[in-house]
C-alpha cells in the first residue's frame, strides 16, 4: 500500500468519499502481533495448515461509489483506462441496469428469500444454538477466574451454526441474506464481503473498532452495555438500566485498556465521550469514544513512526471482545471456549484507502461462512455472540444478553 499512498498524496479527492480504492476485507480474531497469545490460537488442519483464510484483503482498483444522500453514483478506476474503453462500458451497464433509486435497491427483500422461508415444502434451516447449561457453566468458571485475580473482565462468547438446505428451487446467495439483514437490522457498519473463494462475511456491526483520517486522528468507539428495544423500553429507561455499576464498570475497563494500548503509539490520547447511550434498530448501547493523534515524522525523533494501519494491527484483537488485562484474558477465554477459534467473529472488517484513511468495525451481529465447511446439500453459516462477564454478572442475565445479540443477525435466516 505504501507506494499507492505516496502516489495519491498530491491528488485531490474530489468525490469526498473516504474510500476511493485500496484494501478491503477482514482480519480474524486470532491474528495479532506475535507477542500476543491470540496468534497461537489458530486452528490447524491435519497437514498443519490453516483450513480457512484468517486474513482476507482485496486490493480494489475499480469500483462504483454510491452516494445515497445526494443520489449520485461514481465510476472510479485507479488504472489508466484511456485506451480500453472501460468507463464507457461500465457506464452503459449501469444505465441499463439501475432503474430504481439507490435506497430502494437495498430496501427490497428478494423474492427468492420470501419464497425460501415461506414455502412449506422446503426444509427449514438447521439452527444449532449454544447449549444454555454449558454456557452458564462457563460463566461461573469465568467468575472463578475473576475471583482468583486473573482478570477483571472476560468477554465470553459462543457460536451458532445455521445450515441452509440447498434445493433445485432455492439457493440463497450472500447478497440475498445481506439485503434481508440490512432490512431487519440496519447498522452503521453493515457490509457484504463476498470473496468468491475462501470466505464470506455478511455484517451488521454497530461498533467501530478504529478509524483514522489524513490529519492523523485515530478514533476508537468501544461498546459495552446492551438493552433490547421493545415497546415498553424508552431511551430514558434504557439509560437508567445502563447506568449501573456493572454496565459502567464493563465499559470503563475497556476504555482504560484501549487508552493503555494507545499511549505508546499515539500522542494526545483523549476521551471524547464516556459512556453515552446510543440507539440502534434493535438495541440501546453504551458507547465511549477515545481519540489520539499519529506522530508526524518531525515529532518522532527516536520513536518509531507509526501509521494508522500499524496502530490497528498493534491494537488487535479488539479489547471489547477480550477483557482486561488483554493478554491473560485471551488465554483464559481460549480455555473457557473449549479451544474453539472465533475466526472472523470478534475480528475486524473494513478498509485502508489509497488516501491513507481507514475505518474498521468489530465483527459482531454478523454472519460468516468458510468454503471449507460447505457441502453439496447445505450452506453452513456461523454467528458469534457473547458478553462481558464480571463479578457482578448474573448468569441468567448474561445468557439473555447473548441471546439478544445473537437474534440481531439470526433473524436474517428466519
Amino acid at each position: 500500500m505504501a507506494p499507492k499512498i505516496q502516489a495519491f498524496k498530491s491528488i485531490e479527492n474530489t468525490i469526498g468519499a473516504s474510500f476511493c480504492g485500496g484494501l478491503v476485507g477482514y482480519i480474524s480474531y486470532e491474528v495479532s502481533q506475535e507477542k500476543n497469545p491470540a496468534s497461537l490460537l489458530k486452528p490447524l488442519s491435519k497437514n498443519g495448515e490453516i483450513p480457512y483464510p484468517d486474513v482476507n484483503l482485496v486490493d480494489i482498483e475499480r469500483l462504483l461509489i454510491v452516494d445515497s444522500q445526494d443520489k449520485k453514483l461514481y465510476i472510479v478506476s485507479l488504472i489508466d483506462e484511456k485506451e480500453n474503453g472501460w468507463f464507457t462500458k461500465i457506464k452503459s451497464i449501469v444505465n441499463a441496469t439501475i432503474k430504481k433509486p439507490a435506497d430502494e435497491l437495498i430496501d427490497s427483500i428478494p423474492s427468492s428469500c420470501m419464497g425460501y422461508f415461506k414455502d412449506s415444502t422446503v426444509a427449514k434451516p438447521n439452527i444449532e444454538i449454544p447449549n444454555k447449561a454449558h454456557y452458564i457453566q462457563r460463566i461461573l468458571e469465568a467468575q472463578e477466574e475473576l475471583r482468583a485475580g486473573n482478570s477483571y473482565e472476560l468477554c465470553l462468547t459462543a457460536q451458532t451454526t445455521i445450515t441452509l438446505p440447498v434445493t433445485p428451487t432455492y439457493k440463497l446467495t450472500p447478497w440475498d441474506l445481506y439485503k434481508v439483514l440490512y432490512k431487519k437490522n440496519p447498522a452503521p457498519y453493515s457490509c457484504l464481503m463476498d470473496f468468491q473463494t475462501g470466505s464470506t462475511l455478511v455484517g451488521s456491526s454497530p461498533e467501530r473498532f478504529m478509524s483514522w483520517n489524513k490529519e492523523g486522528i485515530c478514533e476508537f468507539r468501544p461498546i459495552k452495555g446492551t438493552v433490547k428495544k421493545s415497546p415498553t423500553v424508552t431511551f430514558e429507561s434504557a439509560s437508567a438500566i445502563l447506568n449501573t455499576p456493572k454496565e459502567r464498570g464493563e465499559n470503563l475497563m475497556i476504555v482504560d485498556l484501549i487508552r493503555h494500548d494507545l499511549n505508546t503509539l499515539l500522542k494526545n490520547v483523549r476521551l471524547e465521550k464516556l459512556m453515552g447511550v446510543e440507539e440502534y434498530e434493535t438495541v440501546y448501547q453504551l458507547v465511549s469514544v477515545i481519540q489520539g493523534d499519529l506522530k508526524v515524522e518531525e515529532e518522532s525523533h527516536d520513536v518509531d513512526q507509526y501509521g494508522g494501519f500499524d496502530v490497528l494491527v498493534h491494537s488487535l484483537p479488539p479489547g471489547s471482545m477480550t477483557g482486561a488485562p488483554k493478554i491473560r484474558s485471551v488465554e483464559i477465554l481460549h480455555e473457557l471456549e473449549d479451544l474453539n477459534p472465533r475466526g472472523i467473529y470478534s475480528g475486524v472488517s473494513g478498509y485502508w484507502s489509497v488516501f491513507d484513511e481507514g475505518d474498521w468495525s468489530v465483527v459482531i451481529r454478523s454472519a460468516f461462512k468458510y468454503d471449507c465447511e460447505q457441502t453439496e446439500g447445505g450452506d453452513m453459516w456461523r454467528i458469534g455472540a457473547g458478553g462481558a462477564i464480571t463479578i457482578l454478572s448474573d448468569p441468567q442475565d448474561e445468557w439473555d444478553e447473548m441471546s439478544i445479540k445473537l437474534s440481531s443477525a439470526l433473524q436474517a435466516f428466519e
